[in-house]
């Protein structure tokens, strides 16, 4: 969030045409260190980018929150918004082409893949991606809700449309890949949202991280990771 209120970005913004999806995870900037008392500016943050839509007001979601929750790792948050974008016709990309573009990146192309669809999925059902993420609790007993299946994405005037949209591509694939959850997850639809989020075991902890770990450089750093725990 803080990364936007700077005149770099701000000078890039033009009202009338530009949109902006602002992240608005509070992530203190390192003056904090010296300034304990900082309050972080959230409200004027937002303020800044609407003067500079000419007070059209920006798409507000916390994809940090979210893609840490669903995918354990905060930089998922940056396909997740992605994402999220690309569903409400702001990216004027193919899908094939995105997902052509984070497999020649090659840097945790799951991961990557899976965060931009669950970004897509918060513009159609945000509900299911908040109680999937455990961010829904149960008006009664407080708990975490446990998630159900997900429902098919409702037919409409987007399903011919190239660009996404109101916005799916006509190439959607498996609706189980727009929906996806995390490649550990399995039968995850039917367990309690702990035990499809979080390891059972050290040695399960260790094999996952691990395992992302040769996605994110190779083999060998993975390896070392082992060595070292």
């Amino acid at each position: 969030m803080v990364v936007v209120n700077d005149y770099w970005a701000l000078s890039k913004v033009r009202a009338g045409r530009s949109q902006v999806v602002l992240n608005t995870y509070e992530a203190m900037p390192g003056t904090f260190t010296t300034r304990p008392d900082m309050q972080f500016p959230a409200a004027d943050i937002v303020a800044g980018v609407r003067v500079a839509l000419g007070g059209q007001e920006p798409l507000l979601l916390d994809a940090t929150q979210l893609a840490t929750a669903l995918l354990g790792d905060a930089i998922a948050a940056n396909l997740f918004i992605l994402g999220y974008a690309w569903q409400q016709g702001l990216v004027p990309l193919s899908f094939d082409s995105l997902m052509r573009a984070i497999e020649l990146n090659g840097a945790a192309v799951a991961m990557n893949q899976q965060a931009f669809a669950w970004g897509r999925l918060a513009v159609v059902d945000p509900q299911a991606v908040q109680q999937a993420a455990g961010l829904v609790r149960n008006r009664h007993t407080d708990t975490e809700s446990t998630p159900g299946p997900l429902h098919p994405l409702p037919p409409g005037e987007w399903e011919g449309n190239e660009w996404g949209a109101t916005a799916a591509p006509r190439n959607t694939g498996d609706e189980r890949e727009l929906r996806g959850l995390p490649s550990h997850g399995g039968d995850v639809a039917f367990l309690p949202l702990d035990d499809a989020r979080l390891s059972r075991s050290l040695d399960e902890m260790i094999e996952r991280r691990a395992a992302f770990l040769v996605e994110y450089q190779d083999a060998a750093y993975a390896n070392r990771y082992r060595d070292l725990v």
